[in-house]
């Protein structure tokens, strides 16, 4: 229930976690954020994901209040040439 009311309220609150860009909630499981056209990415290019702030920042948000063991894993990123940078929320180190 608490994962469910947080992803509403970061949606709610979209402009400060995706600026320009747009923020989706993209799966409930598992719980996954997407950002297409991600501002803080633009024109840059890479092979390997590049918002590690994004991810710290859902991490630090849901480990504080939902999950303390949540781990963030970027598993898209526009910078790489995707459609739009993906956050999976994992609840717990496997």
């Amino acid at each position: 229930v608490g994962a469910r009311l947080l992803s509403r309220a970061i949606a709610g609150q979209a402009w400060t976690f995706a600026g320009t860009g747009a923020f989706a909630i993209v799966s409930q499981a598992p719980l996954t954020f997407g950002i297409t056209a991600n501002p803080l990415v633009a024109g840059w290019h890479g092979t390997t994901p590049q918002c590690v702030w994004h991810a710290a920042v859902f991490e630090r948000l849901f480990a504080r209040l939902v999950w303390r063991d949540v781990r963030v894993r970027e598993t898209h990123c526009c910078a790489c040439g995707d459609a739009a940078c993906r956050f999976e929320l994992i609840p717990h180190q496997i």
